[in-house]
This record gives C-alpha cells, structure tokens and sequence, in this order.
C-alpha cells in the first residue's frame, strides 16, 4: 500500500497538518511498518492518520504513516478493524493528559485528507509511546 508518512510535533511540519499538503516528498509508494513480536518491516496494509493533544498544555501530534495488520483477531492490536472516528477519553502518558484520535484506510494514500476508521485507546497509546520517541 502507498501512504503519507510525516509527523508534525507541537505544529513544526505544517505541511503535514491538515489542511494537509499532500506533496509527493510525503508520499510511500510501497510503505513498510514493524509486526508485533517480529523484528525488521514488513509491507504495509492500513494507512494511519493520528491526531493527539495535551488537554493541559496544549502539546500536539500528528502522525501520518502505514501500519501492518499482524493477522491476530483482536481488535486492540489490529489497528485497521475498527469502523469509526470520535474523539478519545482522556489517556494519561508520560505524566500528560492525552485526548485523541486515530484512523485508517486501506488504499492507495488515504491518509491525506480523508479517514475512515478508527482504533482502540491502547493502540494510541503504543504509537504514542513510538512516535514520541523519535
């Protein structure tokens, strides 16, 4: 699968935010993410767009990318099975107050402007815990 893959932290990357400017320097023709309990990338299957914000400061993230469905039947780590997006409870991560949203897609990149999925609360917070790390 082909999708958009850049992170904007606290607003630094407009480019990635929405409005989003889907430009090709964005864009993975043949987007490769990790497996759960596997080691090294795999192809892509779902395309993400994940949205957080520190209710308190006001710290943002956004982060487009492809992920890999891992074959498993639960819905808690198969981020591309859930059917709808809303904003999430409030999560607590690394002492801040997290409320947010993550969707995805399965086609060619459909993480630029539109969503169509959405995924479980712990799923945000393991690529919360990724993506706050680089």
């Amino acid at each position: 699968i082909g999708c958009f893959s850049c992170k904007s932290i606290n607003h630094d990357n407009p480019a990635c935010e929405d409005k989003f400017n889907n430009t090709a320097g964005y864009y993975k023709q043949n987007c490769w993410a990790s497996r759960t309990g596997r080691i090294g990338k795999f192809p892509g299957t779902q395309c993400i767009k994940m949205i957080a914000e520190d209710e308190d400061s006001g710290y943002s993230m956004l982060v487009r990318d492809c992920v890999v469905d891992n074959g498993g039947t639960n819905a808690e780590t198969e981020i591309g099975r859930m059917g709808h997006c809303g904003w999430m409870r409030v999560i607590k991560f690394n002492d801040r107050r997290m409320r947010g949203c993550l969707v995805t897609c399965d086609t060619d990149g459909c993480n630029g402007t539109q969503s169509v999925y959405s995924i479980s609360i712990l799923t945000l917070l393991f690529l919360l815990g990724v993506f706050y790390q680089t």
